[in-house]
C-alpha cells in the first residue's frame, strides 16, 4: 500500500509473516525531508495499521506484531524540510502530535537506520521504541547547533527521555556530535548494531518479533507502559508553547 497514493508515494506500507507485522518505508528520496506531506502519509499508514490490528480477533493475537520504519536511500531522514517545516509553529505542533501517536502506539516500534539520521530524522528515530543501525555507513546526530537552529522544549524532553547520561546529552545538543552506530550503542540510544545493509531490516524484525510477545492481546497494557515511560515527552509535546526559552518569561 502506498500513501498518500500510488501515483505520488511518500510512504510504502508492507505486511509480513502475519497480518500484524508492518514495514513502513520512507520513499521521499534522497533525503526524506520531514514536512506536512510526509508526516501525513505516515499517519495514513498508521490509520491502516490500526484498522488491520483492530480487525484481528483477540483470540488470534498471542502477540500484537510490530512496526518497523526504514528507508532504502542514503538518508533515513535528513531532518525537517527547510522551506516548509523548519521554524513553522503549526508544523511543529503537527509533528509533535505524530510523535505522541508513535510514543503511545500499542505495537513495539523499531527504527531501522541504514544511512544518516540527522536532526529531525534523529527525532523521528527517537519516536520509536528501539533503534537498529548499520555500523558501516551513516551517522545519527542532532546538528542544530551547527546550522544555528534552536530546539523546541518538546524535542529536548524527548532527547532527555532517550539519553540518560548528561555527558552524552551535551555531546548531542551542544556539540552536534555525529555518532556511528557503535558509538550510539555505547552511548545507550541505539539498541542493535549490524555490520551491513542486508541485516538492518531482518535484525529489526527479529527484535520486533521478540518484543511483540510482550504486547499481549490488543497491546493495551504494552501501550500504557509506553505512555508512562515516555510521560514527560508526551506532556511536553501536548503543550501549546513550542518556542525555546519561553519558560524564562515566567521566572
Amino acid at each position: 500500500m502506498y500513501f498518500p497514493n500510488r501515483e505520488s508515494p511518500l510512504v510504502k506500507l508492507s505486511i509480513y509473516k502475519q497480518p500484524n507485522y508492518f514495514l513502513v518505508e520512507l520513499l521521499d528520496l534522497p533525503e526524506n525531508r520531514i514536512n506536512f506531506q510526509l508526516v501525513s502519509a505516515y499517519n495514513l499508514a498508521l490509520d491502516e495499521i490500526e484498522k488491520i490490528n483492530s480487525s484481528i480477533k483477540s483470540t488470534n493475537k498471542s502477540n500484537n506484531g510490530c512496526l518497523v520504519t526504514c528507508s532504502s536511500g542514503k538518508f533515513f531522514s535528513n531532518g525537517l524540510d527547510v522551506k516548509t517545516a523548519l521554524g513553522n509553529a503549526s508544523f511543529t505542533e503537527y509533528f509533535n502530535r505524530f510523535l505522541v501517536r508513535m510514543l503511545t502506539l500499542n505495537l513495539p516500534t523499531i527504527a531501522a537506520i541504514d544511512g544518516h539520521a540527522f536532526a529531525g530524522g534523529c527525532i523521528l528515530a527517537f519516536g520509536h521504541d528501539y533503534i537498529v543501525m548499520n555500523n558501516k555507513k551513516g551517522f545519527i546526530c542532532m546538528n542544530e547547533v551547527d546550522i544555528n537552529v534552536p530546539l523546541s522544549q518538546a524535542r529536548f524532553m524527548l532527547m532527555r527521555t532517550k539519553i540518560a547520561c548528561p555527558r552524552i546529552l551535551k555531546q548531542v545538543t551542544l556539540e552536534g556530535k555525529r555518532f556511528t552506530a557503535q558509538q550510539a550503542f555505547d552511548a545507550g540510544f541505539v539498541d542493535v548494531v549490524v555490520d551491513d545493509s542486508s541485516k538492518v531490516i531482518p535484525e529489526a524484525f527479529e527484535l520486533g518479533y521478540r518484543m511483540s510477545k510482550k504486547a499481549i492481546g490488543n497491546g493495551t497494557n504494552f501501550g500504557i507502559l509506553k505512555m508512562e515511560l515516555n510521560k514527560n515527552s508526551i506532556l511536553e509535546m501536548t503543550k501549546t508553547h513550542t518556542t525555546p526559552g519561553t519558560y524564562l518569561s515566567k521566572l
